[in-house]
């Protein structure tokens, strides 16, 4: 097979007219994931905001996830279903679209317009060389065109702290997934792998980033210690980015074997561990350390004993001055479970809480506020 041109981001024009070499690497439900990233979450989001739209009526047909002769939000919603493992493919679509190469959009900024257009049938080149062949390859869900051998060879490596600590059996731990780089992210996607033999995964929350949630991750195949994530900024608000230092995200979980195993680290094979900068510089994430950080002098501080805990919690808070404060426990996603308003004295004062026993085992967010200052955390609950 001759391959004449990239024409355009997400597809590939062949011509056959002349010669064809091995068999077709293109079979309309070929590798679903060949070259779909979460950067095309961001060029179909951008899109949608007309800041700026995709440029091509082939890029258009590329976001139409669900086949519906259309772009919109649910399309988002569909291509995140498969970057993240929920789907192994695409319900609704297949893989690739095949368009005649001569065929003429009536309105580019709209191909739908002059739909049906004519898709052709792959051609089969195994049997030898074809003659007469001409159409336009198009990629789902690939909007960048990284399909193939398009995707950048090398990138900068940025690095995240996952570490997994040293625990006992029974022991459970919350584990803040922690971005280590020094420039800002505007989106990012990430396998982790754990031994599902040594550990339980309790359950993930949400870190520093707005908008992270239960459909941020991929949770399917658990079973095998594997977890996927996923996040883009929200273009309607410009100051969604992912800061240096930012948790990503926290990971709960309980200790179940004897040995040691092994810890949590990135999987690039179960998907690309990857980054993107405001420039749309795409990096690759790699596992470091966080080295350890001087801790600024402050005047008050909380923190919650026993974490984890199967009922009561006792509250410690040193604030510097008298004055009313406010303990809040949330789901691991943001919903409000919890709230107490209490009157502080100014130092350091035990306040125990048993409400606790009522809530279902699980991840949860803590807020304690005290005067002049906002403390945030996550609780396992047994």
């Amino acid at each position: 097979m001759f391959i004449k041109s990239i024409c355009f981001v997400a597809l590939v024009c062949f011509s056959c007219q002349t010669s064809a070499q091995t068999s077709n690497p293109l079979a309309a439900d070929d590798n679903p994931m060949n070259g779909v990233s979460t950067f095309d979450l961001v060029l179909m989001s951008k899109h949608l905001l007309g800041n700026p739209p995709l440029n091509s009526p082939y890029k258009i047909i590329a976001a139409d996830i669900n086949k519906s002769e259309s772009v919109t939000a649910f399309d988002i919603v569909e291509l995140r279903k498969l970057i993240l493992g929920i789907y192994t493919e695409l319900p609704n679509n297949s893989s690739w679209r095949f368009i005649d190469q001569t065929f003429t959009f009536a309105n580019p900024a709209n191909p739908f317009a002059s739909a049906p257009f004519q898709e052709e049938t792959p051609v089969d080149f195994s049997a030898g060389p074809s003659v007469g062949a001409n159409f336009v390859g198009i990629k789902i869900g690939d909007l960048n065109n990284s399909v193939l051998a398009n995707r950048p060879a090398r990138r900068p490596e940025l690095g995240i702290d996952c570490t997994l600590p040293a625990a006992r059996a029974g022991e459970a731990l919350i584990v803040p997934v922690r971005y280590l780089g020094d420039e800002p992210l505007q989106a990012f996607q990430l396998a982790l792998r754990f031994d599902p033999a040594q550990w339980q995964l309790i359950g993930p929350a949400a870190g520093d980033l707005p908008g992270y949630n239960a459909g941020n991750f991929g949770l399917t195949e658990l079973e095998q210690g594997l977890i996927r994530t996923l996040w883009f900024a929200d273009f309607n608000d410009p100051d969604q980015r992912v800061e240096p230092g930012a948790v990503l995200f926290y990971l709960g979980f309980k200790k179940i074997g004897e040995g040691e195993g092994a810890g949590l680290s990135p999987d690039p094979d179960a998907m690309p561990c990857l980054a993107w900068l405001f420039d749309d510089t795409e990096c690759t994430l790699r596992a470091q350390t966080a080295q350890p950080r001087q801790s600024a002098p402050t005047a008050s501080w909380a923190h919650c004993r026993p974490n984890p805990t199967s009922g009561e919690v006792v509250f410690s808070i040193d604030a510097e001055k008298e004055g009313r404060g406010r303990l809040a426990l949330f789901g691991p996603f943001g919903q409000l479970v919890w709230m107490r308003d209490v009157t502080l004295s100014a130092g350091r004062q035990d306040i125990p809480v048993s409400d606790f026993a009522t809530l279902p085992a699980g991840m949860y967010v803590l807020k304690v506020l005290t005067p002049g200052k906002k403390i945030q955390g996550s609780l396992i609950k047994q």
